[in-house]
């Protein structure tokens, strides 16, 4: 198995880079020294590589990783450096960069400062401030108190490069001093949200703010706890799903007026950017979004990729510019349920269809449904049991009830949003539909969710048998993975013989 392990990494480079990417960030965060360590020896190890003449492509990769390498560095002196803030008291212009939470008792918001003369490098902060309105792109001016990042939350906070918090005092709003890439995001995120809640239901309302830009603001906890036990928390974090949902709708849209592969690429690019700022340019939106791109590019210079090896390229990207990603927990969920389903969902169900296991065209599609679900679930477990304690014993059934459910209420929702800007009178009967069919969403998690035994828990320590399990599925998978590549071989040397050897170009 490890032979195969190996020959699977070697093909897939950048998925290679991920996982070295992602060593090398959890040893970081724990010694900068262990890091620069690791930097002598990667220079070492690429000097080796020139000399043996090693493949351009897995010297690529480990060129990022260098890179990723030095960006831990020089990420871990700024942490360093604006920790010397810490107690500190100035007041300072800043920009508001994401509202994270508002409400009359709890305010918080995310907040870069731009005045050098309290921190010289715009570093983004996390701000508890009095009551006041504020919005996304304004700029103000206050009085700041700067603490550092808790040992409790550090992680998650310098996930997000975020090293410290501060509490905001006798704010001062700069009316003619916006941010307009901010504030226009903000007034789409506004009225996605109002006429969401001016033409549905409450709790309807509530769930397509978080299936459209990832807002669970409004969820009560009830709600919320019933997501999480019926293993559908994913789905209220917009990534790839969602992602892919409204791209193939767009591109649909698209393939019927123009098909060239410039307009598709193009279109591709477009709408990932916009969706991707409009949700906040979270890390589940940002992998999600760079694997299309990736993907658009690839399109656009008539290149094969392979899809594992495209989600490893945006880890690596990702990981590049905010070394410390990869203790985001949406973006963990996000990337290791995407593999799941692109390593082992696709080439087990090619292999069923290869052998034609399977012949009921229904059964086929509850099977595909089926093995998604488990594969993105196992994956995830370590993360799940290690995080939260507990894994969902009704996460297949309840990922099958709304997986179409979902796909059709984000289509019909964003149709009715555009329509509504021009045509009103169009938009209501599809806000209706789109409420029915949320309406019917929100009932299977709480009627799911509620159940006594929607949950196990499970002890911690449990995570490394989940890992071993993980492991032990991967030999299944290669081996079905191995058939289908002998498989495509065959097709494509059965098409260069059928055209007389002239070159092809796969797509």
């Amino acid at each position: 198995m490890s032979g195969n392990m190996k020959e699977y990494l070697l093909k897939r480079p950048m998925l290679m880079g991920a996982v070295l990417c992602a060593i090398i960030s959890v040893t970081g965060y724990y010694s900068e020294t262990a890091v620069i360590a690791a930097g002598i020896l990667f220079t070492v190890l690429i000097g080796f590589m020139i000399a043996v003449r090693i493949k351009p492509q897995i010297l690529f990769s480990l060129i990022l990783c260098l890179i990723m390498l030095v960006s831990t560095v020089v990420c871990l002196n700024r942490e360093e450096r604006l920790n010397k803030n810490d107690g500190a008291e100035y007041t300072a212009e800043a920009v508001v960069c994401s509202i994270e939470y508002s409400n009359p008792g709890y305010n918080r918001a995310v907040m870069q400062i731009n005045d050098p003369d309290a921190l010289a490098d715009k570093a983004k902060v996390i701000c508890f401030y009095e009551p006041v309105h504020l919005s996304m792109g304004q700029t103000v001016i206050a009085d700041f108190k700067f603490s550092s990042n808790d040992l409790e939350y550090r992680a998650s906070n310098i996930s997000e490069n975020i090293f410290l918090s501060a509490n905001v005092s006798d704010i001062r709003i700069i009316e003619d001093k916006n941010d307009y890439v901010l504030s226009a995001i903000g007034k789409i995120r506004d009225y996605i949200r109002e006429t969401l809640f001016s033409n549905m239901g409450y709790e309807e309302a509530s769930t397509m703010c978080a299936l459209v830009f990832g807002d669970r603001t409004y969820f009560t906890d009830e709600f919320y706890n019933n997501v999480k036990a019926a293993g559908v928390s994913h789905v209220m974090v917009v990534s790839g799903m969602h992602l892919s949902v409204l791209v193939l709708f767009v591109l649909k849209i698209t393939e019927r007026l123009f098909y060239n592969r410039f307009v598709r690429a193009f279109t591709m690019i477009a709408v990932v950017i916009a969706l991707t700022a409009v949700c906040g340019f979270t890390m589940s939106i940002l992998r999600a979004g760079i694997t299309y791109l990736l993907t658009a590019f690839a399109l656009l210079f008539k290149r094969d990729g392979d899809p594992a090896n495209t989600l490893g390229g945006a880890v690596v990207i990702i990981l590049t510019f905010s070394p410390f990603a990869v203790f985001s927990i949406a973006f963990q969920l996000s990337v290791l349920s995407t593999f799941g389903i692109l390593a082992v969902s696709v080439p087990v169900t090619r292999y069923f269809d290869s052998r034609g296991l399977i012949k009921a065209k229904y059964l086929k599609i509850l099977f595909s449904s089926v093995l998604v679900t488990l594969s993105a679930m196992v994956m995830t477990m370590p993360v799940t049991i290690y995080i939260f304690g507990y894994v969902s014993t009704i996460s297949v059934v309840a990922n099958i009830l709304i997986s179409y459910a979902v796909t059709l209420a984000l289509s019909i929702t964003v149709t009715a949003l555009v329509a509504n800007l021009k045509f009103p009178f169009l938009s209501m009967p599809l806000f209706a539909l789109s409420e029915i069919t949320v309406s019917y969403i929100n009932r299977v998690i709480n009627v799911l969710g509620s159940l006594d035994f929607s949950v196990i828990e499970i002890p911690r320590q449990a995570a490394f048998g989940a890992f071993v399990l993980i492991i032990i599925i991967f030999y299944p998978m290669l081996a079905c993975k191995k058939r289908i590549d002998m498989i495509k071989l065959k097709e494509m040397r059965d098409k260069v013989e059928k055209e007389g050897g002239k070159r092809l170009k796969w797509q």
